[in-house]
């Protein structure tokens, strides 16, 4: 429908213009009388084209609007004079195939464009055939579209919602015989737009694909020779680096921020069988529980190799990279808090009685917390590259990749804060590890338009002070040639819920109706949320809260564990690492406030008084009350499905209410297309020779959205395949 309604548009457009295209084609008749052959420029002739600057055999442009503008006709009628001509009807069009519309007509109308603007230029021309005209020549100021062709590309401005985008059509159109126009006894030119033949197009060209001039020689500082760039140094980055540094590459890693990139609050990393996880007794399921569990949150578009690969080496990458830190090891996710850098196994030991294959969101035990951050371990590694011959340079902004005519990236363009270019000429491969797009709201409008109602809070900064997460990585690999994967990209919008995690209680809507499962992790809570009236919705639980939680489900958000007030006096630390699946009174009420825990929204002691806080109507939220503890009296949820072990009614006052908003997003997972192997794919799956990627750059990990089966899978992925990326990088292969 909205294609349907652009074109539509794109008619009435084309109709306006048509009597203006009218006086466009007199005026360069005349303009080409007056200057002979050389007066007239390019950019003229793309304002008679702007017009529908020529007519097919009567002399008519109007005609010739219909036969661009008009979805159904693939020419004007030969020899009319007359300005009716049928107007398609676009919705009838989607009924009968909008797909054959979209790719035959519409593609037809865009390649009689480009003949009649190459027409147009030969009038001007004397005949003359222009090749190089300048893209963005002027129009009429009356034209909506604005037809150009620089060096063979044809392109279209169309203003269909005030934004500066354009059509692309394909780079090598086959020709339109337009070499011998012939004059018609009024001194016209005809053109045989019949024989015009259809090509592939892309309906629009985002802002963020058009790819900036290459730098002048004179806007270049410097020139950097080396075996292996890596552009983006955090996660993926750094790993990347020294993987490379140890294969004897002489490798630079540049980075557009201060220093060596880390995320704030990162620092869950998912890796299998590490030397640390044997050492403390972590078993992990095994790795055909583990990949299909993660395929089937994820609607089983990711690569299961890549999955499996993952499995198969993060436990080894992490020993890689942590191996000579300065760190120690807790024991439990409890361990008292020791001074210095440490690892905090995630939610270890096991909830006693979970059992993985009873759920239907498992999850899998034994992720481990880098803290106070991750900074320290990649700061680590980096310190190592740096030790093997790596050498990395900050406030570089990678720009574009540097291609042969082969296609292979030999080679970037970076500037510094005030403009100065850098020319890296790379012998072996450009590793791409710049991070995800979120902070990019073109990128996420156009290819991940569901996350863009989701305030992006990605704490990292480039040396101007701005959001660095803005797809740089994923625009100059399809500059270069590569493919977006396929998507739909995941966002991570982790609901952590209130001071009772996510856990299954009831929930409630604006309007006071239950209207979910509430078994289901944070991630996928948050599905559900956005659907609903004002986007936000309503905890309720009774007094008997404190001994319901250890039938709760484990994993991330949700809370297993009540603390007496004596016990929290005693483990005050539990409570300087949020999340860890503990609560107590002090926190759950907001006596004593710990960062990034919410505590209770209010306490009542009737459910008239909490209607009147949630402002729902009394009637529907005890209507909704009576009914969910009937189906827990029942010990069966046959309104929605949730377990019956983790049915608890809302009986024992007083309650306590918590509201629920919709979450901000940290990052969106998802890249461009590629082999296990990192390298950067095209769109008919060929290899971009010389280009390789990883962590969020890299495509077929994720999808749809962020799994929480294991936490700190992006993490965990991304130092997996950063090391890979650097290693094939720096051998070549």
């Amino acid at each position: 429908l909205e294609h349907s309604c652009a074109l539509s548009d794109l008619m009435d457009q084309k109709e306006a213009a048509a009597a203006a295209g009218v006086d466009a084609v007199e005026n360069l008749h005349a303009r080409k009388a007056a200057a002979g052959n050389a007066g007239e420029t390019a950019g003229d002739a793309d304002s008679s084209a702007a017009g529908n600057g020529a007519d097919n055999d009567g002399g008519n442009a109007e005609d010739a609007a219909d036969a661009e503008g008009s979805t159904g006709d693939a020419a004007s009628d030969t020899g009319s004079t007359s300005s009716a001509h049928r107007q398609p009807n676009p919705l009838e069009d989607i009924v009968n195939g909008f797909a054959k519309v979209a790719s035959d007509t519409v593609a037809a109308m865009a390649t009689q464009a480009a003949a009649i603007a190459k027409e147009a230029r030969k009038i001007a021309n004397g005949g003359v055939g222009v090749t190089g005209a300048t893209a963005g020549s002027a129009a009429d100021e009356s034209d909506d579209a604005v037809y150009y062709e620089a060096e063979g590309v044809v392109y279209e401005t169309v203003d269909f919602d005030g934004n500066d985008d354009s059509a692309y059509v394909d780079p090598e159109p086959e020709a339109v015989d337009v070499d011998a126009p012939e004059a018609d006894t009024d001194g016209k030119i005809s053109v045989d737009i019949a024989t015009a033949s259809t090509t592939p197009f892309k309906t629009r060209t985002p802002s963020y694909m058009k790819k900036p001039p290459v730098p002048s020689q004179d806007k270049i500082d410097r020139e950097i020779s080396c075996d292996v760039l890596v552009i983006g140094t955090c996660t993926a980055g750094i790993p990347a680096v020294l993987a490379a540094a140890e294969e004897g590459a002489e490798v630079i890693g540049i980075d557009k921020g201060k220093s060596y990139g880390w995320v704030p609050a990162s620092q869950d990393f998912g890796v299998i069988n590490s030397k640390i996880q044997q050492e403390l007794g972590i078993k992990w399921a095994p790795k055909s529980d583990i990949v299909q569990a993660l395929l089937r949150n994820m609607d089983y578009r990711p690569n299961p190799l890549k999955l499996n690969y993952w499995y198969d080496h993060s436990g080894e990458t992490f020993d890689w990279m942590i191996e000579g830190a300065d760190y120690s090891v807790l024991p439990s996710s409890i361990g008292e808090v020791p001074k210095g850098n440490f690892i905090r196994p995630k939610f270890f030991p096991p909830l006693e009685g979970y059992d993985y294959h009873n759920e239907e969101f498992p999850y899998f035990h034994g992720s481990l917390m880098t803290l106070p951050g991750a900074y320290w371990l990649l700061e680590h590694t980096a310190h190592k590259a740096e030790a093997a011959g790596a050498r990395f340079m900050f406030g570089m902004y990678g720009e574009q990749l540097i291609t042969d005519d082969n296609g292979r990236v030999i080679g970037a363009y970076a500037h510094d804060d005030e403009g100065r270019y850098t020319r890296f000429n790379v012998r072996k491969g450009v590793v791409l590890t710049c991070g995800d797009f979120a902070g990019n709201k073109a990128m996420v409008a156009d290819i991940a338009p569901h996350a863009s109602q989701f305030e992006n809070f990605f704490g990292r900064r480039d040396t101007k002070g701005n959001q660095s997460n803005t797809g740089d990585g994923h625009i100059m690999a399809m500059w270069a040639g590569a493919a977006l994967d396929n998507g739909p990209f995941a966002p991570q919008t982790h609901h952590m819920g209130g001071p009772l995690g996510v856990d299954p209680f009831l929930l409630v809507n604006s309007k006071g109706k239950r209207f979910m499962n509430e078994d289901v992790p944070g991630q996928t809570f948050q599905n559900q949320l956005i659907g609903q009236p004002k986007g936000y919705a309503w905890q309720i639980v009774d007094d008997d809260w404190r001994t319901e939680l250890e039938a709760m489900p484990a994993g991330h958000g949700y809370v297993n564990h009540y603390l007496t007030p004596e016990e929290a006096d005693s483990m005050p630390w539990i409570f300087k690492t949020p999340f860890l699946g503990y609560t107590s009174d002090v926190y759950f009420k907001g006596e004593k406030p710990v960062p990034f825990y919410k505590p209770i929204d209010f306490e009542v002691n009737s459910i008239e008084e909490a209607a009147e806080k949630m402002e729902v109507p009394y009637e529907t939220l005890k209507a909704e009350i009576d009914r969910y503890n009937e189906l827990c009296d029942n010990g069966a949820d046959v309104d929605f499905g949730k377990k019956a072990s983790r049915m608890f009614p809302v009986r024992k006052p007083p309650f306590y209410i918590t509201k629920f908003d919709k979450t901000g997003m940290l990052v969106i997972n998802g890249g461009i297309k590629t082999d296990v192997e990192t390298h950067a794919l095209t769109a008919e799956d060929e290899v971009v020779p010389g280009l390789y990627m990883a962590g969020n750059d890299m495509g077929g990990i994720f999808s749809c959205e962020y799994p929480v089966t294991v936490a700190g899978l992006s993490m965990g992925s991304a130092i997996t395949f950063g090391r890979l990326a650097g290693t094939n990088a720096a051998r070549g292969i």
